[in-house]
C-alpha cells in the first residue's frame, strides 16, 4: 500500500545517464593526461521540479510545521 505522501507528492526518481567527457582545451594537458580523462562518465539526472506544484493537506502542512519544534532522537 502507498504511503499519503507518494500519493499526494508523485516526484520522479533521480536517474542517471552515460555521457562521454572530453576536455575543452586538451592542449593544456599533456597527450596521457587527455588519454586517462577522456572517456564514458555517468552523470546524475534530477528530478524536474520547476513547475511541481504540490497538493498537501491541511493535516500535513501542520506535521510541516511542527516538525523543527520535535526533533526525533535516535
Amino acid at each position: 500500500m502507498a504511503s499519503a505522501a507518494e500519493m499526494v507528492i508523485p516526484v520522479v526518481p533521480v536517474s542517471s545517464e552515460t555521457l562521454d567527457w572530453v576536455p575543452r582545451a586538451p592542449g593544456l594537458y599533456s597527450r596521457a593526461e587527455v588519454r586517462r580523462q577522456t572517456g564514458p562518465y555517468e552523470a546524475t539526472v534530477s528530478a524536474a521540479i520547476t513547475s511541481w506544484a504540490p497538493h498537501l493537506t491541511s493535516e500535513m502542512t501542520a506535521d510541516i510545521e511542527d516538525a523543527p519544534r520535535h526533533p526525533r532522537r535516535p
